[in-house]
């Protein structure tokens, strides 16, 4: 029995994330299967999170962690980096790029 149109499946754990795409090729039997995978870092640090916003990373997710927020962004050597330096205190910021990420972040967070 033919199937029309795409399947999308989506699989989500609090570190990794797949996307699965579907599409039916001619009969039931034969499926084309794209699978992306993406490893996610988090945070509930909404200061490191608008480093992280205003050095150009994009806010991957926001998740509710009980009545707080967790951040969510795609992880890479990069961002590791950038966590680490934020840590040591030599993380290098514009002020008011910072000021603008700190602001939209807890807009979001209150708003979501």
């Amino acid at each position: 029995m033919p199937i029309a149109g795409d399947l999308k499946l989506k699989f989500n754990s609090s570190h990794r994330a797949a996307t699965a795409t579907r599409k039916w090729q001619g009969n039931e039997n034969e499926y084309k299967t794209m699978r992306t995978m993406t490893t996610e870092t988090t945070t509930q640090d909404i200061w490191l999170a608008a480093v992280a916003c205003q050095s150009g990373y994009k806010l991957f997710d926001l998740r509710k962690l009980g009545d707080r927020k967790l951040f969510v962004f795609e992880d890479s050597e990069g961002f590791q980096n950038l966590k680490r330096d934020y840590y040591w205190h030599q993380a290098k910021v514009d002020p008011l790029k910072y000021k603008r990420a700190i602001r939209e972040l807890k807009a979001l967070t209150i708003g979501g």
